[in-house]
């Protein structure tokens, strides 16, 4: 706004703004192509040495630099052996340049991608990660409803500024006036611009013809001005301690050679006002120097008359970087300790314990399907949720030990001074017992389980990084063995959760080599032994594992977000078939599929079902769609939407698992479905168990009163299936009638079935 303004042009500055694009811009600054040069890094540097540049501004006190990954991906722990678009310069020169080198993730453990402006590569998941600006991207996708997550490097105490602005060391020797007067003006544009956002959208909408929306823009400008910290900072001012603490890691790390001196990394205000009156004094004759030094004693008298001010400054940025050193040692949403606290912490009580010679335990939390919530109630209320967890914890979690929000949905928790590590257990318990409560997020009520994983100091490790690693691997553990649970570290985990990584990159494949196979479990009315149906199940045929258990890979699909691509495969793959068996003339009665609740959420799911049917040419009288019962009940009204409009097209409905979930009669009455499925479990232990007896007899009540239809999964013996039919149940599906079968086998027995 400096120029569209005439804010140059009243300090006699012709100022000509160009964007530059693929090109070393320090290198244009150093050979003075340029005069100045905006960048996102506050030190400049290339193979080890120092650029011959000075900053003399930051704009954006905070960094917008992020990672956005998809939404398997929720910690930078995870962004090992991943697909990653960023340019050269991020790499090196940035927060994430940083980032990445604290957790190795560089080109032997990673691929690496040139960056473009096309979001389509992330939206079609052909890339894990992408670099982006808080006040873009992030916007394009929410408009979008793509999901994702983010790693904000400030979480893990990798934070720097932005939109730095450099000049050549050379000018400020020969142009320090210059310099003042285009910082001045700079300065009054940056003000002009934070104060009137809306204004500043529209004329570069209009005028400049911006491909972003006009609320994009608005919301950039927004952004930016949170990004740019007035509160704490003035515009343009430059953290002299962050510039140099930064240049001391980069020493540590050996990425800049030991002669590589700070003195120029920065320009203080008083430097520039030093050369410009050095400058000054240097062009004017002796008798002005005498005046000048007059000049310089009448400067003095008032400095001693603002010195009692100059003390109340200096107390008010003493509290300002108080605010800011909390400000980056704690979590923005929870207000706990983030990753950089924590790790103080935990270093400083492995030293208390080694010297008291007592037990410390790390326990890592991950809060299980939080990606359902974010994804059927929106991010609100995930952050609500978070919200309310994290003060949950605060109350169970003892004063003088930690609680801290490290991920997404990741906390993380240091018990200090421990004498007996069943104190542990018991603690472990008493955390898992307290979250058997649902908890109460935009007026509906959440049944919000965790999983949790432990590491003990010594035993399971001596320092910070490995008792986290080691935590993280037992709590990977709990998950597998069905999540709500916690398991303490051991070190057969590792192996395990090795394999784990190797099967989950194994599976992002299995599609694409065709290991993929769908089989059917056939369905009948045991009144007179007829087919009324058929369920299609996905099998994973591994070539080297063989066939792998749907309980151990859809889980992994339902956490990296695959399950939505197994979803539509299955689905196309299976209705191909019914349509080939209708064709030559085999009965198969309805086709049921799963569907995941991710699925059934996407805008364009009822479309792109109807373009399945319609090219198959099938019927949509032929289609059963299952959902299980606790996720409808994560967004009923959602639900009930989107239920109604796959009815409204004739297909049938209905609720898989019924009984495990916390449906009430108020909404099932509401839900346009036709079939209650009574979950196997119950199944499993008739006649033996009374329990089991009364809850499907409950059920099959239920259901003849709402005049819903009735099947029953798991019968494994004549006995239940006579009980059943007895309780008022007659359709029926299990290992006694039929077992899952590949296609062939199905195909024998359907042409069976008519003879």
């Amino acid at each position: 706004m400096a120029k569209e303004l005439g804010y140059y042009e009243d300090v006699g500055l012709d100022v000509e703004i160009i964007e530059y694009n693929n090109t070393n811009i320090m290198q244009d600054l150093e050979d003075g192509k340029v005069d100045y040069a905006v960048t996102n890094s506050h030190i400049s540097y290339e193979n080890k040495s120092l650029h011959d540049v000075t900053l003399v501004a930051t704009y954006f006190q905070k960094s917008p630099l992020i990672l956005i990954t998809q939404e398997n991906i929720s910690s930078a722990l995870a962004l090992r052996n991943k697909k990653i678009m960023i340019s050269l310069d991020n790499v090196t020169n940035s927060s994430l340049g940083i980032l990445f080198d604290y957790f190795e993730i560089n080109s032997q453990n990673n691929t690496f991608l040139a960056p473009n402006r096309i979001l389509s590569n992330f939206i079609e998941k052909k890339v894990d990660v992408i670099t982006a600006f808080r006040s873009n991207e992030t916007y394009i996708l929410d408009m979008n409803n793509v999901p994702y997550n983010i790693i904000d490097p400030i979480e893990y105490g990798f934070s720097t500024s932005a939109n730095n602005l450099f000049v050549a060391h050379t000018k400020i020797n020969n142009e320090a006036q210059e310099i003042e007067k285009f910082l001045r003006a700079t300065k009054k544009g940056w003000k002009y611009a934070l104060n009137n956002i809306e204004e500043v959208a529209s004329l570069i909408h209009t005028k400049y013809e911006s491909k972003n929306s006009l609320a994009h823009l608005i919301y950039e400008g927004k952004v930016t001005k949170k990004l740019m910290l007035t509160n704490l900072y003035d515009i343009g001012e430059i953290n002299e301690n962050f510039i140099l603490k930064s240049y001391n890691t980069l020493m540590k790390a050996k990425h800049l050679y030991a002669t590589q001196k700070p003195e120029k990394l920065f320009l203080k205000e008083e430097d520039l006002h030093t050369w410009i009156q050095t400058q000054y004094i240097q062009r004017t004759e002796y008798t002005f120097a005498i005046l000048l030094t007059g000049f310089f004693f009448l400067l003095l008298s008032v400095i001693l008359l603002w010195s009692f001010k100059m003390k109340k400054e200096i107390k008010k940025r003493k509290v300002v970087e108080k605010d800011l050193e909390h400000l980056v040692e704690h979590d923005s949403l929870t207000g706990l300790p983030n990753r950089i606290l924590f790790l103080k912490r935990l270093s400083q009580a492995i030293k208390n314990a080694s010297k008291n010679k007592t037990y410390i335990a790390v326990i890592y939390v991950d809060l299980d399907k939080f990606k359902t919530v974010n994804d059927s109630l929106g991010h609100d209320a995930g952050n609500l949720l978070l919200i309310n967890i994290a003060n949950k914890f605060l109350s169970l979690v003892p004063k003088q030990d930690t609680v801290a929000r490290i991920g997404g949905d990741e906390f993380i928790i240091i018990c200090e001074d421990v004498a007996d590590i069943n104190n542990i257990h018991t603690f472990t318990k008493q955390i898992l017992e307290e979250f058997n409560t649902p908890l109460v997020i935009q007026n509906k009520k959440l049944q919000t389980t965790l999983s949790l994983g432990a590491a003990i100091y010594p035993q399971d490790g001596n320092d910070s990084d490995t008792l986290v690693k080691h935590a993280d691997t037992a709590m990977y553990h709990a998950k597998e063995l069905g999540r709500n649970n916690c398991q303490f570290y051991t070190k057969t985990m590792t192996e395990k959760i090795l394999q784990r990584i190797e099967l989950e990159e194994d599976l992002k494949q299995s599609l694409q080599n065709d290991e993929m196979q769908v089989y059917y479990q056939l369905q009948f009315d045991s009144r007179n032994n007829t087919l009324i149906g058929m369920e299609a199940l996905i099998r994973w045929n591994h070539p080297n594992k063989g066939l792998i258990s749907p309980n151990t890979f859809i889980p992994l699909c339902e956490e990296t977000g695959f399950i939505t691509q197994i979803d539509e495969w299955t689905m196309r793959k299976a209705m191909q078939q019914i349509k080939t068996w209708q064709e030559q003339g085999l009965h198969t009665g309805l086709l049921s599929l799963n569907l995941s609740i991710s699925r059934l959420e996407r805008d364009d799911f009822i479309d792109s079902i109807q373009n399945i049917l319609s090219e198959i040419n099938l019927e949509e009288k032929h289609i059963s769609f299952e959902v299980t019962e606790s996720q409808v009940m994560l967004d009923i009204e959602q639900s009930i939407e989107k239920l109604t409009q796959l009815s409204n097209l004739g297909i049938h409905l209905a609720i898989d698992d019924f009984g495990t979930g916390y449906s009430s009669l108020a909404y099932l009455k509401r839900l346009p479905v036709n079939k209650l499925k009574i979950d196997h479990s119950f199944i499993d232990d008739i006649p033996y168990n009374t329990d089991d007896i009364e809850i499907t007899k409950t059920i099959i009540a239920m259901a003849n009163n709402l005049n819903l239809g009735v099947i029953a999964e798991g019968v494994a013996t004549q006995e239940q299936c006579d009980l059943l039919l007895e309780y008022g149940c007659s359709q029926v599906q299990g290992y006694h009638f039929h077992k899952p079968a590949p296609a062939n086998n199905v195909e024998k027995s359907l042409r069976a079935l008519l003879q």
